[in-house]
This record gives structure tokens, C-alpha cells and sequence, in this order.
């Protein structure tokens, strides 16, 4: 909570002389300017700009032969079946395992921790060679079942879990982005408001893994644009089995109970359309939502919404996520290190009203020319010793 004189700054410019400009205020500021100078602004311009360019592969480790995988069993799930991404990585992942000769079991589940503790004794019962995880389950929520799993001779491997350095239970991760996104999002929000003070809301999930890493990146991002004249005025944690049923009504009285939110950030796009919702169910149409994920449906209201409420869906291609997972699948059957979370990182790319039709098909699918076509994967495929696209 920012203090009285910080506050009056923030929501009123004008007359605000407390001592020197915070980071990335102009020197006019203080004394009746914007929030943000011009030379800021052209900084963080150019950082969306760089944001929005095609991500480039890098290996993550040496080459390993997917021959070790033939025969082998996967049981697979992901964190909650509701969230179009994670689905779409699942299946994605199968796919590839089965090409490869691999017998993958998936397992359905709505996001309670029950579930996931049902879904690793099942991999365990299944006799399997491997538990894939997907989108960033934390391992303390099922630690004895993990547990069990190591002692079966299971190896485990979480995704999306580069965000933090606990890694307890869990043999491999795959890396992503989310408060590198997040970031570039408040970039943009700050550019949005031509050098206004930004006064946002935090919606995020703290029962998934990158959770913390998304609001810390807010906070930390909104102080480093524009200093104390800028604020998270709220935050909101919905756990990640009450989505739908909680955000759209969080976002919509927060935003209610206070006139000066002028942008709301997601951290994960799954909440992303029940954000823009509570928005419109507050009647403020003048609030932009910013998400990180990148699902074909959040992508499609960006397109297709008559009001451009979402303003972004920041995020990785869900077929390379199912590719690096694969990655550390090979390594670890392989009886090889697994890939540092470092090095195997699926980047961003930031998707925003003016080129979002990039990233789907014809048919509103997902659309890896957006993240380069098959370039990523043939790279992957290249490292596996397995057959190009």
C-alpha cells in the first residue's frame, strides 16, 4: 500500500513535489507533467516491439536418441483439463510419443489436488516409465504420491516450472516465460495510457507454480516504468479449480469498489476471458486486460471483440512446450542429465490486437507459423535423431 502523499501523486498529478522523480517519471511530473517521459515511453515501445518478433530457437542440451523411448510408458496429465493450453499440450505430447513408439496414458482431471494424487497413483499402478506433468503442478500438493512414484521407479517431469527453485519430487522441468511476459505487458499498458498514471489490477493463481513469479514481475515492472506514481492497487488470487466460477465476479467488484484501476493483468490466459467479462459486467469498458498464456480461444476474443477489452495474450507456442517436455522425456530414458530449467525454456511471443490473426489458422486452430512453423520442431527433431516434418 502506497502512502497519502504517494496516493494523492498517483491519482492526482498536478501539484506533487515530495522529493525527486521516481524511476522512469519525468522531471514535469512532480510538478504537473505525465506520469512517464517521453524518452520512457520510447524505450518501452521499442520492448514491445522486440517482444512481438518470431522466438528463436537454442538447444538445450546435447543430442540424445529417441530410440530410448520405444516401448517405454508415459502416464500424462495436466493441471487442469478446463484450460484449453494444457489440454492442447497433452495431446500434442501423446502424439509425439506415440510416433516415437511410446505408449502414453493420459488422465482427466478439473484441478484439485485429490485429482492429482488419483492421477500418480494411477501412473504407479500403470507400472509406468515416467509421470508427465503439464502447466506447473506443484509437486508440495502431491509430495507422498511423488514419492511413492520415485520409489516405483518412476521419473517425473513437470512443465512450466523455471520460475522458482523448488524442484522437490521432481527428476526434469521445461522452462517458460511468464514474468518476462508479464512485464512486456505492463510495458504496454504504461504505453497505452500516453504517459497517465497506471493504476492496475493482479489477478493470479498462486496454486500454480509461476504464480508468485507473475505478481512479483508486476509490481516489480510497474515501480521500474513509473515509480511510486503508479500502484498495484489490487490484487486477486483465484485457485486454479475455481476459474470460472470465481474470477469473472472478483475482477467485476474490484473493479467496482475502486475507479482508479485503469488495466487488469492475468497471469494465466485460462482466466483471461472471465476477466474480460467481469470488465464488461462492471460496465468499464475503459479497462484493458493483459493475459500470458496464449490459447487459441483467448486469442480468438482478442480478434474477434468489438470493444478491445484484451489488449494482449503473452505467451509460448503449446506445441514447442509439448516438444521440450518430450525433450526431457528422451533425456531422462535415455539415462541421460536431464536439461537444465535454463536451458530448456519455451519462449514468448507477444500477441496483440494488430497481429493476433498470426497466431491461428484458417480454422482458428494454433498456428506454429507464428512461432516460426516448423523450424523449433525439426531443430528438436534434429537433437532426437528422429524423422523431419
Amino acid at each position: 500500500m502506497v502512502g497519502a502523499t504517494a496516493l494523492a501523486c498517483g491519482l492526482a498529478i498536478a501539484g506533487c513535489s515530495s522529493g525527486a522523480p521516481a524511476t522512469g517519471m519525468s522531471a514535469g511530473a512532480a510538478t504537473g507533467g505525465t506520469a512517464v517521459s517521453a524518452a520512457t515511453l520510447t524505450k518501452l515501445k521499442s520492448a514491445v516491439t522486440d517482444a512481438e518478433k518470431v522466438p528463436v530457437f537454442a538447444a538445450p542440451g546435447p543430442a540424445v536418441d529417441v530410440s530410448a523411448v520405444k516401448g517405454k510408458t508415459v502416464y500424462a496429465f495436466a493441471i487442469n483439463d478446463e484450460i484449453d493450453t494444457c489440454n492442447h499440450q497433452v495431446a500434442t505430447y501423446k502424439k509425439l510419443g506415440q510416433e516415437f513408439g511410446m505408449k502414453v496414458i493420459t488422465f482427466s482431471n478439473s484441478g484439485s489436488p485429490d485429482q492429482w494424487a488419483t492421477g500418480v497413483k494411477n501412473a504407479i499402478a500403470a507400472h509406468a516409465d515416467v509421470l508427465a506433468m503439464f502447466c506447473g503442478i506443484i509437486p508440495g500438493a502431491i509430495g507422498p504420491q511423488l514419492q511413492a512414484a520415485h520409489k516405483a521407479g518412476i521419473k517425473i517431469i513437470d512443465g512450466n516450472y523455471n520460475e522458482t527453485d523448488n524442484y522437490t519430487g521432481l527428476d526434469a522441468v521445461t522452462g517458460v516465460q511468464t514474468a518476462e511476459g508479464m512485464k512486456a505487458s505492463v510495458d504496454a499498458a504504461v504505453v497505452a495510457l500516453d504517459g497517465k498514471p497506471l493504476h492496475a489490477l493482479m489477478v493470479t493463481s498462486s496454486s500454480v507454480i509461476q504464480g508468485p513469479a507473475a505478481t512479483a514481475a508486476v509490481k516489480s515492472e510497474v515501480q521500474t516504468d513509473c515509480g511510486s506514481v503508479c500502484t498495484v492497487a489490487k490484487t486477486i488470487d483465484v485457485p486454479v479449480q475455481s476459474w470460472t466460477s470465481q474470477t469473472t465476479n472478483q475482477v467485476s467488484s474490484a473493479l467496482l469498489a475502486d475507479p482508479s484501476i485503469n488495466a487488469v493483468f492475468v497471469a494465466f490466459d485460462g482466466m483471461a476471458t472471465f476477466a474480460v467479462t467481469g470488465v464488461q459486467q462492471a460496465k468499464r469498458s475503459d479497462v484493458k486486460v493483459y493475459a500470458w498464456g496464449t490459447s487459441a480461444s483467448t486469442v480468438k476474443t482478442m480478434v474477434g471483440q468489438p470493444d478491445g477489452i484484451l489488449q494482449a495474450d503473452v505467451g509460448p507456442s503449446v506445441v514447442w512446450d509439448a516438444y521440450a517436455e518430450m525433450d526431457q522425456t528422451i533425456r531422462l530414458l535415455a539415462g541421460q542429465p536431464a536439461a537444465t530449467p535454463e536451458k530448456e525454456i519455451v519462449p514468448n511471443r507477444y500477441w496483440a490486437p494488430d497481429n493476433a490473426s498470426g497466431f491461428l489458422t484458417a480454422s482458428g486452430g494454433y498456428n506454429e507459423q507464428g512461432y516460426g512453423g516448423n523450424a523449433y520442431q525439426n531443430a528438436y527433431r534434429t537433437l532426437w535423431n528422429a524423422p523431419q516434418l
